[in-house]
């Protein structure tokens, strides 16, 4: 939840709020200190803060806590597999992009019920490096399942000595 960062003296008329979530509590914490910080600072202003919440809460529930089509934009990492330490098989890597694609399918069906038509969720889906190949979550195929549809080429990030490449991917709402 970095997103505070990006944010200079106040957020752009044109975006009403912002509505962020973690599963855990110590990182909406976090978080909350650190609009508060940058508030103190003068980077972030006043009314700008009270236009952004972060509560605890699963991506995957979403639905439950925004009406239909309420949500234009969306931006998430999620869940990247356990820390790994580059000796793992590619068959547990494997496994791995089969747990975290089940979690964005779960997620995508959420995501899909609170955004209206040409919305856009940008996302990271990781990639799993070991000696053996690569395992790869892509769920490029199935997001027509949830009326989404690429809305670009996805962009990979990766630095030599991880182990987690991030495929951030930017989807649009059909």
């Amino acid at each position: 939840m970095e997103a505070a960062l990006l944010m200079q003296n106040h957020l752009p008329n044109d975006i009403l709020s912002i509505h962020g979530s973690d599963l855990d509590p110590r990182q909406v914490r976090g978080t909350e200190q650190n609009l508060d910080y940058l508030v103190t600072k003068g980077l972030l202003s006043p009314s700008s803060r009270q236009r952004i919440s972060v509560t605890v809460g699963d991506a995957r529930t979403a639905h439950t806590r925004h009406p239909n089509g309420s949500i234009t934009s969306i931006v998430t990492e999620g869940h990247l597999g356990p820390p790994l330490r580059g000796t793992e098989s590619l068959a547990t890597m494997r496994k791995n992009a089969d747990v975290i694609e089940r979690l964005w399918r779960d997620a995508l069906a959420a995501f899909s019920a609170i955004q209206p038509a040409n919305g856009r969720l940008v996302g990271i889906w990781p990639s799993f490096k070991t000696p053996n190949g690569l395992a790869a979550v892509d769920l490029t195929n199935e997001l027509s399942t949830w009326s989404y549809r690429l809305a670009q080429i996805p962009l990979l990030y990766r630095r030599p000595d991880q182990h987690v490449q991030r495929n951030i991917v930017v989807m649009e709402k059909m």
